[in-house]
């Protein structure tokens, strides 16, 4: 289990950061406009969770390549982090 401490360790913190950082930045419950372009409250953290998914993938294939032994554990976490991303982006 010490193997998985330090990645999930560190997608948590990056993950509660963003929807922190969305959460100060939304008004409420209210939709937020830019040019009459309407988008949710949570649609700024859901992308950069969907975007932070490759970033592990490539990692989890470089460390398999390498041999260090925590490779799988970064595509299962890119895993999770798409199913995170998009239900965060549909809420």
């Amino acid at each position: 289990m010490n193997k998985w401490k330090k990645q999930v360790l560190i997608n948590v913190t990056i993950v509660a950061v963003l929807l922190f950082i969305d959460l100060l930045l939304a008004k409420g419950n209210k939709l937020r406009t830019t040019d009459h372009v309407y988008l949710p409250q949570f649609v700024f953290s859901g992308i950069m969770i969907l975007l932070l998914a490759p970033i592990n993938f490539i990692t989890g294939m470089i460390r398999n390549r390498n041999r260090k032994g925590d490779g799988p554990i970064y595509l299962l976490i890119s895993g999770l982090l798409l199913l995170i991303g998009f239900s965060v982006c549909t809420i």
